[in-house]
């Protein structure tokens, strides 16, 4: 097999998001989840604030966030 491989240059602060079905099922675009977190915060914090925002939107399970900020 061969991989595909993809580089993208992040401008500005922010944070890269990769998430499961999870979170992306209840926040689809980026721009819903760029609404629950800001270039202020930690990488834990906004990940557990993405997470609890799945939860309370109705995911039962499966939600993961892995998130990389750029400064």
């Amino acid at each position: 097999m061969d991989p595909d491989v993809v580089v993208h240059e992040i401008h500005g602060p922010g944070f890269l998001v990769l998430c499961s079905d999870g979170l992306w099922n209840y926040f689809p675009t980026a721009v819903e989840i760029g609404r629950l977190i800001d270039p202020t915060m930690g990488v834990g914090e906004a990940s557990e604030r993405l997470v609890n925002a799945a939860l309370a939107a109705g995911a039962h399970d499966n939600v993961t966030v892995a998130l990389y900020k750029n400064r």
